[in-house]
């Protein structure tokens, strides 16, 4: 069975694409790995040193080319669409990602899904995924957001599938506010224990397109994977969660 990941928040600038690239680096090692562009901003693209000219998600999505011309193999050994600008335009549906992908279940062992920070768009893919994490800041801005991301998997009916929200660009040593909002995810039932360091290797390990020159990295994200393959959160917890950060706003 194929691990379908995806990556979703409704807001940009909460680590998700740093999180894609994470998970990707770390299910290389536990078979073959695709990656899916799905965000307008083509971050992941970039990250990743995919090619910005020649065919894209946008072009596979719409049946303008075959998947199989469009992926592209990393120097990291993982398959990659390209993203696209104009996936903005795109609404993508379960049932288009069923049809564009589907002959990869089964093939390939885990996708990573980089979706677009819009409420409208996550469905679809969310609803294609097997799991899905969900990333933010530790601030009173990202949270109150991942309560928007709980709600529509519940509302989808896909509460089943979410691993729960992990917190990024954690910087040491948290702050007072950082520790708090950290020991509420955890204490709702909805957080994962692991979360994404804010380390000064960040940078460099972006711009090499893969994580294998840095070990300490690597390591945290192996552990970010394999918690969020095992881990589902509790659907009462979700609900109680998405409840709580609705009556702060």
């Amino acid at each position: 069975m194929t691990n379908v990941i995806a990556v979703a928040s409704s807001k940009g600038g909460v680590g998700k694409t740093t999180t894609s690239f994470s998970l990707a680096a770390a299910a290389s090692a536990w078979g073959s790995v695709m990656v899916i562009d799905l965000d307008p901003s083509i971050s992941l693209t970039t990250q990743m040193k995919l090619p910005i000219t020649g065919a894209t998600i946008e072009d596979v999505v719409t049946g303008r080319c075959a998947l199989e011309d469009a992926l592209v193999a990393t120097p990291e050994g993982l398959l990659a669409v390209p993203g696209s600008r104009q996936m903005y335009r795109h609404l993508v549906t379960r049932e288009q990602l069923t049809d564009v992908f589907g002959a990869a279940l089964g093939e390939v062992d885990h996708i990573i899904l980089d979706l677009r920070p819009a409420l409208e768009s996550l469905a679809g893919p969310m609803q294609f995924a097997t799991k899905v994490v969900i990333p933010t800041y530790l601030d009173g801005v990202s949270m109150p957001v991942t309560a928007d991301t709980i709600h529509l998997a519940l509302e989808i009916g896909i509460a089943g599938k979410v691993a729960g929200v992990l917190a990024t660009n954690v910087r040491r040593p948290l702050t007072r506010l950082a520790r708090d909002l950290y020991e509420s995810l955890q204490s709702s039932g909805v957080g994962l224990e692991c979360v994404v360091w804010n380390t000064v290797q960040w940078p460099t390990a972006l711009a090499s397109g893969g994580l294998s020159a840095f070990p300490d990295l690597k390591q945290a994200a192996d552990e970010v994977f394999r918690e969020v393959l095992k881990r589902t959160a509790p659907e009462k917890a979700l609900r109680l969660y998405a409840e709580a950060w609705q009556k702060v706003e």
